[in-house]
């Protein structure tokens, strides 16, 4: 009786091992996209679906968690640097996930799109994506300090 009791225990551990392994594990749920989360400077590394911006070509936004305000410095579409500003929102749709917009200040307008944040690490990088153009996709990563 003590030995069948011995396989029973040692079939029912080495069960529990196999449950275990790491081909069940659930994927990690994506990171929360927050004013908190997303604050402080980011880079433009790619833009209309993966196409690298030319040489001498830039676009960082610096994102203040407090005041929910951002400021865009770029010479994108221009022959000199600008900078812009504004204010920032980010919502959670059941559907979609969080989603970015912004205006303009001095009443210059909505962004031209609001952006579904996906692929989000805070410590690293994140893919904005146009709700109404899924092949407007732009790759951000974060950096120290606009140069």
């Amino acid at each position: 009786m003590r030995n069948v009791f011995g396989i029973v225990l040692l079939f029912a551990f080495s069960l529990l091992l196999n449950s275990c392994s790491n081909e069940n594990t659930l994927p990690e749920p994506p990171q929360e996209v927050t004013p908190a989360t997303i604050a402080g400077v980011w880079k433009l590394a790619e833009w209309n679906n993966g196409e690298q911006l030319h040489e001498n070509q830039y676009c960082y936004i610096v994102f203040d968690r407090r005041e929910r305000t951002f400021k865009m410095y770029m010479n994108i579409n221009s022959m000199y640097p600008r900078c812009v500003s504004g204010d920032f929102f980010i919502d959670k749709d059941v559907r979609l996930g969080y989603v970015i917009s912004g205006n303009y200040s001095h009443g210059n307008g909505d962004w031209n799109h609001e952006y579904i944040v996906s692929d989000f690490k805070s410590e690293s990088s994140m893919l904005w994506t146009a709700k109404d153009d899924k092949n407007d996709i732009c790759k951000y990563i974060r950096c120290d300090a606009v140069p």
